[in-house]
């Protein structure tokens, strides 16, 4: 018996030692995940920072050359200063008071002749 006896801890301890190692592989390879997912990041972070680097290096390069055409700012400038300097129309009645109504009605005098076309209905 003591041989059965030891066989089933043997078995017991493989079967442990399997599952150890099976989780240590799975912890390796979700480190690995992690490493590779962190050095992509790093990388394509640093990849745009030179990019963008090298085009505001040429960006100043090309722009310190152009000249400031003075005149064509003045005629914008002095554009700009007679169309915000003009005032708007005063408005004639305020939307916002209460408003009297004028009286159209028109008051028929007895004696005035009544058209034919319209009669008065009794």
């Amino acid at each position: 018996m003591s041989k059965n006896k030891h066989e089933d801890n043997k078995k017991g301890f493989n079967a442990q030692f399997i599952r150890l190692r099976i989780m240590s592989m799975f912890f390796f390879l979700i480190f690995i995940i992690i490493v590779a997912g962190v050095s992509l990041y790093m990388y394509k972070k640093i990849e745009t920072t030179t990019a963008q680097a090298q085009q505001i290096i040429v960006l100043k390069s090309e722009l310190s050359i152009e000249a400031i055409n003075f005149e064509a700012f003045q005629k914008v400038q002095n554009a700009w200063e007679s169309k915000h300097s003009t005032t708007s129309p005063q408005i004639a009645r305020n939307p916002f008071e209460k408003y009297q109504k004028i009286d159209t009605s028109v008051e028929i005098e007895e004696d005035t002749p009544i058209s034919p076309e319209v009669t008065p209905d009794n």
